[in-house]
């Protein structure tokens, strides 16, 4: 069991330096008077990591609260494993 808890580890250590280059792409409505309309879900970044990048990662693990509902580049925290938290680049763009 302690062989594979330091796999474990090990696989999330790799995993959380996997996601340092990793930005996942999304696009909002934006109103007139810059107010964007709905927001990022985390279910959406947990698709999407999975479609453009082949990565599959629980969305219960994320430990940044609240939904994304603004432009530009949000930094998500995921505990991969006890004690290892990988950060996630999600960049919200303007729908045209």
């Amino acid at each position: 069991a302690r062989i594979a808890a330091e796999n474990a580890k090990k696989a999330a250590e790799e995993l959380k330096e996997k996601l340092k280059d990793i930005k996942v792409e999304f696009t909002l409505k934006v109103g007139e008077n810059g107010r964007v309309f709905g927001a990022i879900s985390f279910k959406q970044v947990e698709e999407e990591l999975k479609k453009q990048h082949g990565l599959i990662i629980d969305k219960r693990k994320i430990i940044t609260k609240g939904n994304i509902n603004s432009l530009g580049i949000t930094k998500l925290e995921i505990e991969l494993y006890k004690g290892v938290v990988g950060i996630i680049t999600v960049h919200v763009s303007e729908a045209k």
